[in-house]
């Protein structure tokens, strides 16, 4: 069955765009910006996605977004990396671990499977949000698909990345290390912690 997508309703009320198995390298991201999706590795060929507003970027009703599926689907959302809290409404995604690359900024894929029927999403900095500084991205496939995806930079394969909602960026329950500092004696001293290393996020997590 042919995934169809339709748009019910945008609180904004701009004029968000389905594109269709569109979601590929050189694809627009915005319906007001020129920034293009790129880096994606051949995932889902063709995977559908909502082109939103980055004007809404700053918008936080709880029901911002709702549209039409007419199957089950997995939905994808791209977040700003830059984020420090996530909004409530991402509460119970799944975090990939995996990014979406754009000429703006990259973002972190959220992902949640849906049934057939209406799906309704929140504003971009819906309470608790903080630090995201472009909207959000809403990409979809059916039910058991795979999403494209960023080549994972060569400095951070093998290391581990973890990140818990609301705060994507910073763990209480784990100490933040200084961007600048050499990550060596970091590896070195966390390996008798059990503890793994990661440059992305800058935070020494448990396996």
């Amino acid at each position: 069955m042919t995934l169809s997508v339709s748009i019910l309703y945008v609180a904004s009320g701009k004029a968000y765009k389905v594109i269709p198995q569109g979601f590929i390298n050189g694809a627009l991201v915005y319906i007001d910006r020129s920034y293009t999706f790129n880096n994606l590795t051949s995932g889902s060929s063709g995977a559908t996605y909502i082109q939103t507003a980055n004007n809404d970027k700053t918008r936080t009703e709880p029901n911002f977004l709702s549209f039409d599926v007419n199957q089950e689907v997995i939905v994808g959302i791209a977040y700003d990396t830059r984020a420090t809290f996530l909004p409530a409404w991402l509460s119970g995604w799944t975090n990939t671990g995996k990014l979406i690359g754009t000429t703006d900024v990259d973002r972190k894929l959220y992902t949640r499977n849906f049934p057939a029927g209406t799906i309704t999403l929140g504003g971009n900095m819906a309470s608790p949000a903080a630090g995201a500084q472009s909207n959000y991205n809403v990409i979809i496939v059916k039910k058991g698909a795979t999403f494209p995806t960023n080549l994972i930079p060569n400095e951070t394969q093998g290391l581990q990345e973890i990140y818990a909602y609301p705060n994507p960026a910073v763990s209480p329950d784990f100490p933040t290390l200084h961007a600048k500092a050499s990550p060596q004696p970091a590896m070195a001293a966390s390996s008798s912690r059990g503890l793994s290393f990661s440059r992305s996020s800058s935070l020494l997590v448990p396996h």
